[in-house]
C-alpha cells in the first residue's frame, strides 16, 4: 500500500535524568509518523536559517511538524482549537525566516 507522504520512525530515549544520573535501563519510546513534508529537509533549513543551535533547530522543526500534522488530520478535534491561529502564524513566520 502506498503512503500518502513520508513515513518516519520517531525515537526518544532518556539518556540523563534531571539529577544528572544516567539510567542503567533507559526508558524509550518509538513510533511511526506520516508527514506530507520532508521533515529532515525542514530540519536542515531550520539549522541554516533560524538562529537556533543545531539541537534546538531540530527540536522546533520536529515538534512543530509532528503537532501540525496531527492537527491537520484531526482538524475537527476541539482539543486543538486554542492552538490553531497561533501555530499557523508561527509556521508562516518560520517559513519566511528559513526559506532557501
Amino acid at each position: 500500500m502506498a503512503s500518502s507522504g513520508y513515513t518516519y520512525e520517531i525515537s526518544l530515549k532518556l539518556v540523563r535524568a534531571r539529577d544528572g544520573s544516567v539510567p542503567t535501563d533507559p526508558a524509550s519510546l518509538t513510533f511511526e509518523h506520516v508527514s506530507h513534508d520532508d521533515i529532515l529537509g525542514i530540519v536542515e533549513r531550520m539549522r541554516n536559517g533560524s538562529g537556533l543551535d543545531s539541537s534546538a533547530s531540530a527540536a522546533v522543526a520536529v515538534g512543530t511538524k509532528l503537532l501540525g500534522e496531527v492537527m491537520i488530520r484531526d482538524k475537527k478535534n476541539p482539543l486543538f482549537d486554542p492552538l490553531r491561529a497561533g501555530l499557523h502564524e508561527f509556521i508562516t513566520s518560520l517559513k519566511q525566516k528559513t526559506a532557501t
